[in-house]
This record gives C-alpha cells, sequence and structure tokens, in this order.
C-alpha cells in the first residue's frame, strides 16, 4: 500500500511500525513558514529507530539524484533473511 497522506496519518504507521520503506526526497527549494511537516513528533525513542543506520529499525537501500532533487530510498530489512 502507497502512503501519500498528511502528517498525522504518516505518523500513525510509523509508530505502529507499519512501513516498509520510506521514500524521502530533498530539493533546494526554500520552502515558506506556512510549509507542512511530513511526519509530526515522534517523540526520541521512535526516532532515534528511524535513523537510517544498520543497527537501527531502516537502512538506506538506494539513493539517486533526478535533475537537482535527490530520493534517497530506507528499508526495513526483512527479520528471517536479513536481506532487503
Amino acid at each position: 500500500v502507497l502512503i501519500e497522506a498528511g502528517p498525522g496519518l504518516v505518523t500513525s504507521f510509523l509508530a505502529a511500525e507499519a512501513v516498509d520503506r520510506i521514500y524521502g526526497t530533498q530539493s533546494d527549494h526554500i520552502l515558506s513558514a506556512d510549509a507542512l511537516a511530513a511526519v509530526e513528533s515522534l517523540g526520541d525513542e521512535l526516532t532515534n529507530k528511524m535513523a537510517s543506520l544498520p543497527e537501527n529499525k531502516y537502512i538506506q537501500s538506494e539513493h539517486r539524484v533526478i535533475g537537482e532533487d535527490r530520493l534517497t530510498i530506507l528499508t526495513k530489512p526483512r527479520i528471517n533473511s536479513g536481506k532487503i
């Protein structure tokens, strides 16, 4: 299931550990003060688990440059196989 929703629903799925892959994009565009966050506060414990380090919940499985933007894909490793 692809979730492209507001920060409340996205945060709920992350907190429930119901997300296998995260597609994050970055650009050099400056956002105004009215810009909304993609994720609400997850708290320190869950935020630390989300870090893209091998010993944590998600690892970076791919990174691409698309024009002037960047796409980073974080993947939760499969428990039994150790593979992405």
